[in-house]
């Protein structure tokens, strides 16, 4: 009898409620998943943990939840089916800090404020932190959860650059220097056949 009551008690521990309801995973890999989780304010448990192992892990990709539609055992069962409708972001190379957080204020209808205030917890560079590309964010993420994104991208990015191509890591300054002047030349042309001729000239 007890043991068919358990998952009715584990439905009723509380999914904690001031969490994001919105955000990305990035890959199907459990600990991505649980980091992702965890990252984001969730106590994932070791039942949890299994919830997702054996019923359907969540694919890449951004998920939307609302915390009062369900308890915690339907929270993780049906996690895989949470997929949110995403939009286009572009970053242009050369854009500074403040045009890109105007920007992104205006096409996804976020705090300003907020999101200066999360870049600046984030930034290591002050500008050209976040990589000229094409994004894919959720519509429905907030600020925290879009400049975190934003960053955790080009901070893998930044961080393969630097295996490749170092023996040793990197100071802040010269990779400043680099992604400053990497900027630069992106923003003069985007044919790769150009940058090596720019780059002569800086």
């Amino acid at each position: 009898m007890v043991i068919l009551l358990l998952p009715v008690f584990y439905n009723y521990i509380s999914i904690d409620k001031n969490t994001p309801t919105t955000f990305y995973i990035p890959s199907s890999n459990l600990d991505d998943i649980v980091h992702t989780l965890e990252k984001n304010g969730y106590t994932v448990t070791l039942i949890d943990k299994l919830m997702l192992t054996f019923i359907e892990s969540p694919q890449k990709g951004w998920y939307h939840v609302d915390h009062e539609e369900y308890g915690r055992l339907r929270f993780f069962a049906t996690l895989h089916n949470k997929k949110t409708e995403t939009m286009d972001i572009v970053i242009y190379a050369g854009e500074t800090a403040e045009e890109l957080i105007t920007r992104l204020s205006k096409d996804m209808k976020l705090d300003k404020v907020i999101l200066q205030e999360k870049y600046k917890m984030l930034t290591r560079f002050q500008e050209a932190d976040i990589f000229a590309k094409r994004y894919s964010i959720a519509r429905k993420a907030n600020e925290e959860v879009t400049i975190q994104y934003l960053f955790d991208l080009s901070n893998a990015q930044l961080s393969k650059f630097e295996k490749d191509n170092f023996t040793q890591k990197p100071d802040t300054l010269t990779l400043k220097v680099l992604l400053t002047i990497a900027s630069i030349i992106q923003k003069e042309s985007n044919s790769v056949k150009e940058m090596p001729l720019i780059s002569s000239v800086i």
